[in-house]
């Protein structure tokens, strides 16, 4: 053994690793410390006045908030969202999903995704900003760990109800099966747009630790096959507004594959 440490060759290659392993970790150290990441997991649940009865949908989502810099120095957000849409069975054929985005809501939306301190509150939210908005918080670049701990004292009261205005965009599909069937639905207006008897009632926020949702293509029998469309089309004018809205707004995603920009 000792013959083989003094090997000349030997010496070099663990000096190699050694000194690979420690700039390894410190390029992780500055990464980690220069963009740490904030996680929090939550609960979105909604109740749904319907003529046989009162319907409840939730869904739970973990979404992480980061940042890096590009060439000129700038800032941008690092986002990663996992689980899915919130989905209400409304009995009777009839359906209701809470998207992921804010896009086509027709809620005066704000593109909050885009600064730094999510500043804008107004119209519909997406899934990474509801937290931080109905929760009364805000997010600068650099700041993650604050936001963490922010998030946690918030929420450690319970549930809090999210104005109507600020979900995220709602749908419906009056073919469950059929995508082309999607058409856009106004929180204030289900008797308009779903039928007589419909009402949504209220919607909820809360920290969770249940498990992240993952059985949107359960639910949407058609999802898998059209994702791919999705992916190699993109959002074609002419095409149904699933198209518009994309797969991301059905299941999480990285802020690199979101079109909210």
């Amino acid at each position: 053994m000792g013959a083989i440490l003094n090997n000349r060759i030997v010496k070099w290659f663990l000096a190699y690793v050694i000194v690979f392993c420690g700039t390894g970790w410190a390029l992780w150290a500055y990464y980690q410390h220069e963009y740490p990441t904030c996680t929090f997991r939550y609960k979105l649940t909604a109740e749904v006045q319907t003529p046989d009865g009162v319907k409840t949908g939730s869904s739970v989502l973990e979404v992480s908030y980061s940042h890096n810099g590009d060439w000129g120095g700038g800032p941008h957000p690092a986002l990663t969202l996992t689980g899915q849409a919130t989905y209400i069975d409304l009995g009777s054929g009839k359906n209701l999903f809470l998207l992921l985005t804010n896009r086509d809501s027709g809620r005066n939306s704000q593109m909050d995704n885009r600064d730094g301190n999510f500043e804008h509150a107004g119209g519909a939210l997406t899934a990474f900003s509801l937290p931080i908005k109905i929760f009364g918080l805000e997010w600068f670049y650099g700041q993650e760990p604050k936001l963490c701990s922010d998030l946690a004292i918030a929420s450690a009261s319970g549930p809090i109800v999210v104005p109507i205005g600020n979900l995220p965009t709602l749908v419906t599909f009056s073919d469950i099966n059929d995508y082309t069937s999607v058409k856009v639905v106004q929180p204030s207006e289900l008797e308009t747009d779903i039928g007589m008897g419909y009402k949504l009632l209220d919607a909820r926020i809360e920290a969770a630790n249940e498990p992240v949702s993952h059985n949107i293509e359960q639910i949407l029998t058609w999802w898998t096959t059209i994702k791919v469309k999705w992916i190699h089309r993109g959002f074609a004018i002419n095409d149904p507004l699933i198209f518009k809205l994309g797969y991301t707004a059905f299941r999480g995603f990285q802020k690199s594959d979101d079109r909210d920009k």
